[in-house]
């Protein structure tokens, strides 16, 4: 018997997990990490610290005014000293150019290493691309979206998925991708399942399900970083809606959807 999704909720790595859910109209209500760039190991660890830090220690980070600044800060009250070494650079994704752009980084959860100046490459990465949170409605909009992300997970977990779109990858081995990724959940206390889809350059459309621990893999062949940087600008975009089509239809073929309003979480 199929299990019961009652709630899935998009995690990133951007836009296109939400446009997913939209489509195939999956999305009944809003997730705290719709229209992020965030990586999945970052989303678990905010999830494990029941969104504590999510709206703390926030960067504003704009290079053509070379203006850095720190905001509700809870942790710290130095900003991380990258932030200042990329003023340096021109700012962007693949090829879109951020230069004029104001970024807000929750930089809890982000590393010592140098940061690239295409935030493509960062391994770890928090930016609240579409939210000003700087607007205390905004603010607090998104903080009643982690109240109620909390409140299904505590109330729903066994009725709950997360779903995840990765930025193009190169694998040398997808298996231990794979259990990579069952280990970090592991690690992080994440219980309901996970649903993943996997872009890569050099492997073959497959699909993988665990039962046990409550993933659901499949892999996406598609054009490596330097093809769809030159031809698109923006990785794994959603040229149609056919796009996703047949991974749809895998995971309809693993779940049934039931999905509930978000006025009806109790």
């Amino acid at each position: 018997m199929k299990p019961t999704i009652q709630f899935i909720f998009g995690l990133g790595y951007r836009c296109y997990s939400v446009d997913f859910l939209n489509l195939y109209k999956l999305r009944k209500m809003s997730s705290p990490f719709d229209y992020l760039y965030i990586d999945l190991e970052t989303a678990f660890k905010v999830i494990h610290n029941r969104f504590d830090d999510y709206l703390h220690d926030i960067v504003l980070f704009n290079r053509s005014t070379t203006n850095i600044g720190l905001y509700y800060n809870k942790n710290t009250t130095l900003i991380n000293k990258n932030f200042y070494e990329l003023l340096e650079k021109d700012i962007g994704y693949m090829g879109h150019n951020y230069n004029e752009n104001y970024l807000l980084f929750n930089q809890n959860y982000l590393n010592d290493e140098k940061f690239d100046n295409n935030l493509y490459n960062w391994k770890n990465i928090f930016c609240f691309l579409h939210h000003n949170i700087l607007d205390i409605n905004i603010y607090n909009t998104l903080n009643k979206r982690c109240e109620r992300f909390n409140k299904v997970i505590d109330n729903y977990n066994e009725t709950t998925a997360l779903f995840y779109i990765t930025k193009i990858i190169h694998c040398e081995n997808i298996v231990d991708y794979m259990n990579g990724i069952v280990e970090l959940k592991k690690k992080y206390g994440i219980n309901c399942f996970l649903i993943l889809i996997i872009h890569c350059d050099n492997v073959e459309d497959n699909t993988h399900y665990n039962e046990e621990d409550k993933c659901l893999f499949i892999i996406k062949k598609g054009d490596d970083y330097e093809t769809q940087n030159s031809k698109y600008k923006i990785d794994n975009d959603m040229p149609n809606n056919d796009y996703y089509k047949k991974e749809f239809d895998i995971i309809s073929n693993y779940f049934t959807f039931d999905p509930i309003e978000k006025n009806d979480v109790v």
